[in-house]
Formats: structure tokens, C-alpha cells, sequence
């Protein structure tokens, strides 16, 4: 038989794009190139579980992505309550439970590019992500009667 006969060929998984895996054909040679690879059309779509998926689906949401939770893009983008409960893992709790910053960012998955900002921030508020001012965790200032304002920039 010959080296690059069909019943030496050992199918390859190879990713190929985010929800389809493509099966190659590899045949052994002396030297692999890209001309040892052959091409097959068959296609595998298979859903892969992302960061948030099993718990986002515990809270309810079912559809959305990591990206789109990170974004608050999609079915979230008119749920501001959800939208920081997840990226604050707090989904689960009692909605009287999901405004308190003690429970905030401490278990996985939780958005900890937000945290960051937090523990970092003035008085702990910052704006890590869509909707991150739900709960009273806003960062903005305001003043009805300002007479002088000091800015100071530093680290």
C-alpha cells in the first residue's frame, strides 16, 4: 500500500471557525505541508458552552453570549437589573440582595474587569460595563449649586 492511501488516512479534528469544526484528512509523509492536508466538506456546528452560558441560563437568559453579557447587547439591552446581576454575579440572589456591593464579583463567572475598577475607583464606583450604575452604584456627581470645582490628576 501506498503512504498516501486512503486506508492510512487518520481523520484530524481542526477548528475552523467559532461553531464549526471541519473534519480534515491527514496523510503521513516524509515532509507535512500544507498540499498533505486534504479538504472534506463535512461540517460539525456544535454550540460551545462560553463563560457564562450555565449560569446566565440559571438566571434565566438562555440566548445570550459572553460578549453580549459583557455588552448588555442583545435580549439584555432592556434589562438593566439582569444585565448587572450577571455581571456581577448576584442573578441569583433576592432582588433585594442585588444592590448590596458586599455580594458583588464573589464567586465565577462574574465580569472582573469591572471589579478592578471598582476596588480602584473613588468610594468604589466606577462604570465597568453597560448598566453598572443600576442599584445606586452610580459614578456621576452632581451638584444643584456649584460655586468652584478642584480637579486633581494624579496616581
Amino acid at each position: 500500500m501506498a503512504v498516501g492511501s486512503t486506508n492510512r488516512r487518520r481523520l484530524v479534528w481542526r477548528a475552523r471557525r467559532k461553531s464549526c469544526l471541519r473534519v480534515r484528512q491527514f496523510r503521513p509523509s516524509a515532509l507535512r505541508r500544507d498540499a498533505d492536508w486534504g479538504r472534506s466538506s463535512r461540517c460539525l456546528h456544535i454550540r460551545r458552552p462560553s463563560y457564562y452560558s450555565s449560569y446566565a441560563a440559571s438566571a434565566g437568559d438562555t440566548t445570550d453570549s459572553t460578549a453580549q453579557i459583557f455588552g448588555c447587547t442583545d435580549t439584555l439591552a432592556g434589562k438593566p437589573s439582569l444585565c448587572a446581576g450577571l455581571n456581577r454575579h448576584v442573578a441569583q440572589l433576592p432582588a433585594s440582595e442585588q444592590s448590596n456591593p458586599g455580594q458583588f464579583y464573589l464567586a465565577a463567572p462574574a465580569n472582573y474587569y469591572a471589579q478592578f475598577w471598582h476596588q480602584n475607583a473613588i468610594n468604589g464606583l466606577a462604570y465597568g460595563f453597560p448598566y453598572d450604575d443600576y442599584a445606586g452604584q452610580s459614578s456621576d456627581i452632581s451638584i444643584t449649586n456649584p460655586e468652584y470645582m478642584v480637579v486633581a490628576v494624579g496616581w
